[in-house]
């Protein structure tokens, strides 16, 4: 047989299917992302839409729509198939209703509910001259009313009973298809009010709230069950009470108001007199009549003389005779204004002020006294407020003025010392700060030259960052984790290592998976200290889109043709590929553990 006849036999039939069946193939896989597209577009386009209304108003925004047990809302996507239609709303009765949806929209048209009703039953003992019930459906006012009973749309109703003086609210709540009672049965009592003094008037509180504002004699109805508060008023004088409501009786109260009576004099004499309550009584002498008893405070003022403060009692039906002797005012307000100064420690304003009382009087041994405790208080606090500015060669300074000025003061010698040795101490701080900020620098350096390679890196914001930390020296590390990402199966193809100085650098890796995509470790190492090294990473992962799936037959693909695996930018087929995130991040740390160690 001839080689024609050979090559046109049994044998030709194979060689032709071992051709054509990777393209049979190709077009199968073809076929099959495009029936898979043509689901998503048109499941894309299948949607719900409804309206609701209740009593004519469209309630969309506080109605839940479900469609099986997912809450939907109108336009919402949905899958094909059957469903259970439920719409609930906390004013109307529930609607449900099954349905078939295939692609495309559905549309439940205008869908109507019913307003749902309960029972409102309301008791008021006593009753109420004004009763007012309101909701945002129904509401209603009745007078000198004991209740009512009336269905009413479910909602939450305010009630009010108003009284001579008192207001009692309530809130109601009806469900629908029940019946709810409220009851409203305040204890009220009455009180009677007299006064032994004409031409005085009252204010009556209960709590903060004022009641009524009246003269003598009263009679006050429908006051609560508790305690009130009086406040009488006469000819500017104030009393205060507490009254105790009974309730069902008249309350019976007398107010007596007692006063007493005082004299005054002054040396000069044409004082202005003047109480802490803001009332002006005149000039001395002076005899003051209707005093309230208890404690005054009164002050008496003459130019060119310091104002004093004269606090007196004043007892109920008793005459008291004062005197009093007004001094100049120049070196009295000097001095006085020393002594506060002095009190709240502001010793550099009472210096200034017994300095002018000196002037005024130069023989004075208080004043002379005074100076030398204000001199000795400013050298301290001057030392205090430089220690706690961190200055200690001023507060040394100043703590020695101190010891000059009072040789056996004790506090001030101690400072001295103490401030002695806080200059040595800063010093030994400072060098101790600045080998620490050595240290955390050199730390933070691998974790911040990782963030700096990152913010220039695509999709970096999707994958997770990993660190580790691991013995040994930044060389030695680099050695390592080339073998552990070369070394086994599957192989990394590593790009250039690039250093950072001396004692960082960068490794970038990456791994085809064939039709699957790629995965790329970026990874930052750096020694953070003595025999540590850190080590900072991310496992970027890749899957081809439709597109790139057939351009990486014919060319090169890069991260931009790529789709990121993550969960906001897969498809919801595409979901099983999320586990491979932890597959690479694992085997990325199993082969540091294994190479490199912990």
């Amino acid at each position: 047989m001839t080689d024609q006849a050979k090559s046109s036999g049994p044998n030709r039939q194979p060689t032709w299917g071992r051709v054509v069946r990777p393209f049979i193939c190709w077009f199968l896989l073809v076929l099959v992302l495009f029936a898979i597209r043509t689901h998503q577009r048109l499941s894309e386009q299948t949607h719900l839409t409804f309206r609701v209304s209740l009593q004519g108003r469209p309630i969309l925004y506080e109605t839940k729509a479900r469609l099986g047990d997912k809450v939907v809302d109108p336009g919402s996507r949905i899958s094909i198939g059957r469903h259970n239609f439920t719409l609930s709303h906390p004013k109307a009765k529930s609607y449900s209703t099954n349905l078939f949806v295939w692609y495309g929209e559905r549309n439940l048209g205008d869908i109507v509910m019913e307003r749902a009703t309960g029972v409102l039953s309301l008791d008021v003992h006593p009753p109420a001259p004004l009763l007012y019930i309101h909701g945002p459906e129904f509401s209603i006012i009745l007078t000198n009313s004991g209740g009512m009973t009336s269905a009413v749309p479910t909602d939450s109703y305010s009630v009010d009973a108003n009284y001579a003086h008192w207001r009692e609210r309530g809130d109601v709540e009806i469900p629908f298809g029940q019946t709810v009672v409220h009851r409203i049965a305040p204890k009220l009592g009455t009180i009677s009010l007299i006064c032994n003094r004409t031409e005085a008037n009252f204010h009556l509180f209960n709590g903060e709230n004022q009641v009524l504002e009246s003269e003598f004699p009263a009679m006050v109805p429908e006051l609560l069950e508790g305690t009130y508060k009086l406040i009488v008023l006469h000819h500017g004088n104030r009393w205060d009470e507490r009254l105790l409501v009974k309730p069902g009786i008249t309350n019976a109260v007398r107010i007596e108001l007692e006063y007493g009576a005082a004299i005054f004099e002054t040396e000069p004499m044409g004082a202005a007199i003047s109480s802490t309550d803001g009332r002006n009584w005149g000039v001395t002498p002076i005899v003051l009549t209707e005093l309230k008893p208890g404690a005054w405070q009164f002050k008496f003022e003459l130019k060119g003389h310091e104002p004093m403060d004269f606090p007196v009692v004043i007892k109920a039906q008793e005459t008291n005779s004062f005197h009093i002797n007004l001094v100049s005012r120049t070196f009295a307000l000097a001095m006085a204004q020393a002594r506060r100064a002095t009190e709240t420690t502001n010793f550099s304003s009472a210096v200034e002020a017994l300095t002018e009382a000196l002037t005024e009087k130069p023989d004075d041994v208080t004043a002379k006294h005074m100076l030398e405790r204000a001199l000795l208080g400013v050298a301290l606090q001057r030392a205090d407020s430089k220690a706690r500015q961190g200055d200690y060669t001023g507060a040394l300074a100043a703590a020695e003025m101190a010891v000059s000025l009072s040789p056996e003061h004790e506090i001030a010698k101690r400072l001295v010392i103490t401030y002695k040795r806080a200059m040595e101490e800063a010093e030994l701080k400072d060098k101790e700060a600045q080998l620490q900020e050595t240290i955390a620098a050199r730390e933070r350096r691998p974790l911040e030259y990782f963030h700096e390679r990152m913010r220039r890196t695509m999709n970096s914001l999707l994958f997770d960052e990993q660190e580790l930390k691991v013995k040994g020296t930044l060389a030695d590390i680099e050695v390592k984790l080339k073998r552990a990402l070369t070394n086994q199966e599957p192989v990394f193809k590593l790009q250039p290592v690039e250093h950072e100085g001396t004692d960082t650098f960068f490794l970038q890796a990456k791994q085809g998976m064939k039709l699957s995509g790629w995965r790329r470790l970026d990874l930052v190492a750096g020694q953070s200290r003595a025999g540590e090294v850190t080590i900072v990473f991310k496992v970027f992962e890749y899957t081809y889109s439709v597109v790139s799936s057939l351009q990486v037959l014919v060319a090169k693909v890069e991260d931009k043709d790529m789709i990121p695996i993550h969960e906001s930018q897969l498809g919801s087929y595409d979901r099983n590929l999320l586990k491979r995130r932890e597959e690479g991040v694992r085997l990325i740390r199993d082969r540091i553990r294994q190479d490199v160690g912990e």
